[in-house]
This record gives C-alpha cells, sequence and structure tokens, in this order.
C-alpha cells in the first residue's frame, strides 16, 4: 500500500521529528506500507528520502504566509495534484489540522483517508480562549471536525473516553475507530547519569539543585504567563530550585523572565534542535506540563508528558489533563496543581524518586515499543 501522510508542522520542528518519523519507520520495517510520501509545507521547498527511497519527505514552499485562506486553497491544490499522479491507496494525517486537508483531498480525489491524534480540536481553542466560539474559524474548524468524524476510513483518538463518545455520536462501523496515547521512543529519552553530570556542569547547576524543566511552546492550550508565575513562585522559594525552558518562543520567554526579575542563574532559556531535549531531560528532577484546564483536556495526550515519563521524571500537570493527571496522582509521579492560583504552588523536591520506576510504569500506555503494534491491526482496515 502506497499512502500520502500529510503534515502542517515543519520537518525541522521538534514535534514533527518526535512523531512521525518514528512512526512511518515503523510501517516500513513492519511491511505495512510499500511506500510513504510525506508532505509538509515551509518557506523554502526541499526534498529527502530514506529506507532505499520507501520514504520520500518533501517541504513545499507555501506562498501568501499572510493570507491562511489563500495559503490553505494553494495547499489544497498541491495536495490533489500529488494524491491524483501518486498512485496512492490512502490519505494519513496526524492531528486535525491536516485531517482538514487529508478529508478534502480525498473528496476530490476518491482516495480513503485516515486521521490519528483526532481531537475535538475546535473546543480545545474556545476554551483556551484562543478562538471565540462564533467566530467563522471557529464555526468553519467545527463543521470539518463532523465530518472527518463520519467520513473517515480510520480514526485514532488519543483517549479511550473520546474513541467511545466519536463511535456513538457519529455512527461509525466496528474496527474503525481506535484509540492510542502519543507514543514515545523511551529508548532515546532514557535517563543517563553520566550526561545529567555533564549538562549541569555545562548549566553550571549543583548536583544537589531541584531543576524543574519546561520543553514546549506557550500559549494556544498552554498557560504562558501561568507558567512563568510558577517559575516564579518556586525559585523565591529557595535559591537551589533552578529551571530550564526549551522553546522556540525564546522572546516571549526571555520578556517574562525579565518581567518578572527571574535571575540567570535561576532559570536557563534555550532553543535546541529536539536530538538534544533527552540530553536536558537527564539534567533535570521533574518536568512540567503546564495544559490549560478544560473539559477537553481529558480527550488530550501532550507528548512532552510522554518524553518527561520516557526519562523518568515526575511531572508537575494541570488537573484533568488526559489520562495522565490521574496516573500521576495514583502513583504519586509528581503533582496535580492548578497553575491560575499561586497560593497552590508549594515546593516540590522529589530528591530519592526512582526514575526506573517512573519510566517502567508508564512504558505499557506511552512506549512506541509497545503502542506502535497497534498500527498492524489499524492499517490492516485500510487494506
Amino acid at each position: 500500500m502506497r499512502i500520502l501522510f500529510i503534515s502542517v508542522w515543519s520537518f525541522d520542528s521538534g514535534i514533527f521529528q518526535s512523531t512521525i518519523p518514528p512512526t512511518i519507520e515503523f510501517w516500513i520495517e513492519n511491511n505495512l506500507a510499500e511506500k510513504v510520501e510525506v508532505i509538509t509545507f515551509g518557506e523554502t521547498s526541499k526534498s529527502s528520502s530514506a529506507f532505499n527511497g520507501r520514504i520520500v519527505y518533501k517541504t513545499i514552499r507555501t506562498p501568501f504566509p499572510s493570507n491562511p485562506m489563500f495559503r490553505f486553497l494553494f495547499q489544497l491544490k498541491s495536495l490533489f495534484n500529488i494524491a491524483r499522479n501518486g498512485g496512492f491507496q490512502l490519505i494519513w494525517a496526524r492531528s486535525v489540522t491536516p485531517g482538514n486537508l487529508a478529508y478534502l483531498t480525498s473528496l476530490i480525489s476518491r482516495i480513503p483517508f485516515g486521521v490519528e491524534s483526532f481531537e475535538p480540536h475546535t473546543d480545545y481553542m474556545i476554551e483556551g480562549g484562543a478562538w471565540k466560539p462564533k467566530s467563522l474559524k471557529s464555526i468553519v474548524q467545527h463543521f470539518l471536525e463532523r465530518r472527518i468524524a463520519r467520513k473517515a476510513k480510520i480514526l485514532v483518538t488519543v483517549s479511550d473516553k473520546f474513541k467511545e463518545i466519536i463511535q456513538l455520536k457519529f455512527y461509525r462501523k466496528p474496527n474503525s475507530t481506535f484509540s492510542m496515547q502519543c507514543a514515545i521512543n523511551f529508548e532515546k529519552f532514557k535517563f543517563n547519569l553520566a550526561e545529567r553530570v555533564k549538562m549541569r556542569d555545562k548549566l553550571s547547576y549543583n548536583t544537589d539543585d531541584n531543576v524543574g524543566i519546561y520543553v514546549g511552546k506557550f500559549g494556544d492550550i498552554y498557560y504562558d504567563k501561568e507558567t512563568f508565575n510558577y517559575i516564579h513562585h518556586i525559585s523565591q522559594l529557595d535559591q537551589k530550585n533552578k529551571f530550564i525552558i526549551i522553546t522556540e518562543m525564546v522572546e516571549f520567554a526571555r520578556a517574562e523572565k525579565k518581567r518578572l526579575k527571574i535571575s540567570d542563574s535561576q532559570l536557563i532559556i534555550l532553543t535546541l534542535p529536539h536530538s538534544e531535549v533527552s540530553l536536558y531531560l537527564s539534567a533535570a528532577d521533574y518536568g512540567i506540563c503546564p495544559v490549560k484546564e478544560s473539559t477537553s483536556r481529558q480527550f488530550c495526550s501532550p507528548i512532552k508528558t510522554g518524553e518527561y515519563f520516557a526519562s523518568g521524571l515526575p511531572v508537575i500537570i494541570s488537573r484533568g489533563i488526559g489520562e495522565d493527571s490521574d496516573f500521576i496522582e495514583k502513583m504519586g509521579f509528581g503533582k496535580v496543581i492548578d497553575f491560575r492560583n499561586a497560593s497552590t504552588f508549594e515546593y516540590s523536591s522529589f530528591e530519592g524518586m526512582d526514575r526506573s520506576l517512573i519510566a517502567d510504569e508508564s512504558h505499557s500506555f506511552r512506549s512506541a515499543l509497545v503502542l506502535f503494534s497497534k498500527y498492524i491491526s489499524i492499517l490492516k482496515q485500510s487494506y
């Protein structure tokens, strides 16, 4: 089977590198696909290949950077031309936004499509305050989500709860809807004591410092100023409480650091390739996952939380975030807090916590080694 895989994330972004290549490589290694062509969009065109040409990555230069409608129509036209001439048997998308393109490309080309990491994206954006409920963007996106839920040959949600809702609400056929949390390469993020020592020395952090780490963006579904309020509050409790932030939103992070007068000795802000993130996770003592609390967040599965687990890190997380918050609270692998309320912020020392235990206990529901086996039955439904 030849698969056209659609992404809207840039090839070099951390979220692309952490999710898409591992998935596709599993497909090829297990002969679930003859060839996979991955299409993404960016400022410059480029292409590369792997597995003797069985995996092809193409970035298409997208004009109209300031006009979302023209940009979307250009992307749709490009995908239709590729789908029409590529001999594909299946169109696949990871997450709802490229799922819109997959649905419309399928509608025109008559090639069946599937969407994984299918979530209530419109609800996320409205509840997070990024979109207004009756805005054109919200109305159109909600309509497309409903069409995807009805028409996709395969849907893969990130929670059992959302899978059940989708099956009942849209009368989906048996064996057409699956659930799978965002999978992580646990071996890649495995705790490394030698790297911990090396990175702490590089950062000028002492062995007895209590180091929290945040990896990702700010805004949309994540708290922004609230996250920095948490960092500021904890850093004021003890000079040994220190932090690492790895983000592409460096200017915003630096502005918040300046606003709260957090010292350089207590907060280091970095931007770096995703391949280096594991080194800094080894250097940390706990991870931070400040997803905004809302009803729809029970259906999400943050990638960062899985990476923290893989490194054996306890996690500070908001309440009601997918299945992660309950797991953390039940197992004692971190703390569930309200990032909006500074009075709930307590000193969080996880000294003596067994990192290998955290990694082992989360392996069954977050490890790519375990979860990717589901693709065998998922993709067979597409034949």
